[in-house]
């Protein structure tokens, strides 16, 4: 009896040694995995963002979301901060509570094409699906996610509305066409843990001062330099005022460009934002800010990376 005891317990000792290094092993591996797929997806994001050839960015951005989706998948995926070497735009407010990361697939002839995911800290993910091509009336649309206007985010301002609601307004860039350039200041709200895209904050137009927009959608030329950003030491929406005139470009027609002067948009005590027209008396080249959106100084882009 004495040795089938002892045999027993043996068996038992090494049962659980087995099954500890299992369980060590797919931790690595699991480890492993989301190291290998965060470098894909370093990978092919500079692929997508900077190829000089169509067909090399369309292939590399099957690849893009393939790695995404199987990078979601992955347990603590949340945990891991993508970081300057990913050419994704990742914005995420204060509470850390979930992220939108978007990007730009650019087409030769086409303007762009735009994917972007919301990922929630609990690992639940969100698909955004780009019907930018498809809207009329912009300024006035309330979206989901499976309706999105597209763009990449460059900048995200977190606000609340009188009641204590969050809302977070992403300012965005669409190279719409060869043409046209488009940016917009899109509001994000969420409703039963799912995204809605638009929100009557914006009141009053150069053109009409009883107005009440969902966004602000700016068109101008894509020869145009077109600033719109948050200046928080003016606690302000900035953007060049445009005038329509004729394009420069062969075969472009009339188009938008900035004169030079600047409007913007304040916040109000019930949780909107005021129109507010010139906003300078002195005409200046670029609209103050405490910093480019595209650094001169230390050349960087819409990431934040260095060219």
């Amino acid at each position: 009896m004495d040795l089938l005891v002892i045999n027993y317990v043996v068996l038992m000792r090494l049962l659980i040694l087995l099954l500890t290094i299992s369980i060590s092993s797919l931790s690595v591996c699991a480890q492993t995995s989301l190291e290998e797929l965060h470098s894909s997806i370093s990978y092919h994001s500079d692929i997508v963002a900077n190829a000089a050839l169509e067909s090399s960015r369309l292939k590399a951005n099957k690849m893009l979301v393939n790695d995404l989706e199987s990078f979601f998948d992955q347990e603590n995926s949340f945990d891991v901060d993508f970081g300057e070497d990913v050419w994704l735009s990742v914005k995420s407010p204060d509470a850390k509570d979930w992220r939108i990361i978007t990007w730009e697939l650019k087409k030769d002839e086409a303007g762009s094409e735009f994917y972007g995911y919301i990922q929630m800290n609990d690992g639940s993910v969100v698909l955004l699906k780009d019907h930018s091509d498809d809207m009329d009336d912009v300024e006035y649309l309330s979206l989901d996610a499976s309706y999105w206007y597209g763009a990449l985010y460059y900048n995200m301002i977190e606000q609340a509305d009188t009641d204590g609601d969050k809302y977070f307004i992403l300012l965005g860039y669409d190279h719409h066409d060869k043409f046209t350039n488009r940016k917009i200041a899109d509001v994000l709200t969420f409703k039963d843990g799912q995204p809605i895209f638009g929100k009557e904050i914006f009141n009053g137009t150069e053109e009409d001062s009883t107005s009440v927009l969902s966004r602000l959608f700016i068109e101008y030329g894509s020869d145009a330099n077109v600033s719109l950003n948050y200046n928080p030491a003016l606690g302000l929406i900035v953007f060049d005022h445009l005038i329509g005139r004729m394009g420069q470009l062969p075969g472009q027609g009339p188009t938008y460009y900035p004169d030079g002067s600047y409007c913007g948009y304040k916040p109000a005590e019930d949780g909107t934002w005021k129109y507010v027209d010139k906003l300078y008396d002195q005409i200046s080249a670029t609209a103050p800010r405490p910093k480019p959106v595209l650094g001169k100084k230390n050349k960087k882009d819409l990431f934040g990376k260095k060219n």
